[in-house]
């Protein structure tokens, strides 16, 4: 006989998403028609995986978009490095080349890393422009042009996350924080689902016992996915 398991006590937000869409499934599929507790739970269940899909969307795109900020951030380190670098060449003209470059590069400079993201979009941009101009002194400092087409295409990958994290957020206005979404679906299941079943499956294991062993497959999953992440 199956027994269920609950589901960790340290399971993430988007652990405990995936696996809560599959267990509104695997009920949905086995839950025996005269159930009446069962298709309740699996309304109220449906209901709040449906609320914590919007949070981890959101949570995600507010990650995937720090992520290309730090591309950026990365980029405009590495031209100052770079640029720096070249004014010290001992070749007198790729040297005049990088003090000219480096000086429209020092009206923005590494400090507009510390800038919100909108501030810091805008300088890119002006900064992109403005190094634009002085295209035959950037031609001769080899690396140069290539971190400014990096920087280019960085800040048009930052600029669809921002309009990605800019949806999700307002999707997600009306819903709960997604801790708290989290924990209520973590109490629906260990509190009440994971009881009943393993009560039931006792009781007529034949009805119950297909349904028992999909749930229990589905949690000892994320389980073992929370201690391998936990290991390391």
């Amino acid at each position: 006989m199956t027994q269920v398991e609950k589901l960790a006590a340290h399971s993430r937000v988007g652990e405990v998403d995936t696996s809560t869409s599959q267990i509104v499934s695997a009920l949905k599929k086995d839950t025996p028609e005269n159930d009446a507790f069962l298709m309740d739970f699996t309304a109220q269940l449906s209901d709040k995986g449906q609320q914590i899909s919007a949070a981890a969307n959101s949570i995600k795109a507010e990650s995937d978009l720090a992520e290309v900020d730090v591309v950026r951030d990365e980029l405009i380190s590495d031209l100052n490095y770079l640029l720096k670098g070249y004014m010290h060449h001992p070749d007198a003209a790729i040297k005049e080349a990088a003090v000219k470059t480096y000086k429209v590069y020092d009206n923005y400079g590494v400090a507009i890393n510390k800038l919100s993201y909108t501030e810091q979009s805008s300088k890119i941009k002006s900064l992109v422009t403005d190094l634009q101009k002085v295209t035959p002194e950037v031609a001769q400092l080899s690396g140069v042009e290539t971190l400014m087409g990096g920087l280019q295409q960085a800040q048009s990958d930052f600029e669809v996350a921002e309009e990605a994290y800019r949806t999700e957020k307002n999707k997600d206005n009306t819903t709960q924080a997604a801790s708290t979404i989290r924990k209520e679906i973590m109490d629906l299941i260990n509190d009440k689902l994971v009881p009943y079943l393993n009560t039931m499956n006792m009781v007529n294991p034949t009805v119950y016992e297909a349904l028992s062993a999909d749930i229990a497959s589905i949690i000892v999953r994320n389980n073992d996915t929370v201690k391998r992440r936990r290991k390391k």
